[in-house]
Formats: C-alpha cells, sequence, structure tokens
C-alpha cells in the first residue's frame, strides 16, 4: 500500500512555475531552478519533490554526465532521453539487488 499526501495548492503552483521554467530553457542548473522559486540551498529535498512530479509526467532528462534537467521537447533530444533512460534503469537493477537480501532476511524470520 502507498500513502501519497495530496499536493498543496502552494507545491501545485511552485510544480507549475518550474514546469513553465523547465519549458522556456535548454538545461536548467538546481541553483537556476531554486533562484526562480525563491528558495535558498535548505529546499533542496522539496526541489527534487517537484522534480520527481514533474518527471512522472513529463519526459525529464538527466544523467550523471549533463549538470542539470531538461525537459524532452524535439526529436533531437532522443539520445539524451536514451542515456537517462538507461541510467534509470541501470539504479532500478542495482536497487533490485539490495532488496533481494532484505527479502530474503524477511522470509526466513517474518514467522518467527
Amino acid at each position: 500500500m502507498e500513502i501519497k499526501k495530496p499536493m498543496t495548492e502552494n507545491e501545485k503552483k511552485n510544480g507549475n512555475l518550474l514546469y513553465k521554467y523547465l519549458m522556456q530553457n535548454d538545461v536548467v542548473s538546481k541553483e537556476q531552478m531554486l533562484a526562480v522559486l525563491g528558495w535558498d540551498s535548505k529546499k533542496d529535498r522539496k526541489l527534487r519533490d517537484l522534480l520527481s512530479t514533474i518527471g512522472k509526467k513529463v519526459p525529464l532528462i538527466a544523467t550523471s554526465d549533463q549538470k542539470g534537467y531538461k525537459i524532452a521537447k524535439t526529436k533531437s533530444d532522443i539520445e539524451a532521453v536514451k542515456h537517462s533512460w538507461l541510467e534509470l534503469d541501470s539504479r532500478i537493477n542495482s536497487l533490485d539487488a539490495r532488496r533481494k537480501p532484505l527479502i530474503k532476511f524477511y522470509e526466513k524470520y517474518k514467522y518467527q
């Protein structure tokens, strides 16, 4: 079961502001996004939460070899989209490998 808290009106407003900014620009750094939102670096976690929400709705490109984020808008973004997708797959595989010993332990002791 997944419990999600609903977005507040302020979070929606900030999400829309950030989305519009990303759409109007190419690659945008974390610092630029924080400035647009009027936030300091202590709100880094909230920024990542907003980016996660946006990335669940639009093709948000973020790769380890590129600083910043970008929304894919044209066919010329296809290689960056593929690169970002493959990095996500790699993280998924790594997390799955870490999860297996936890499941094994749980299964062994859950009824003791």
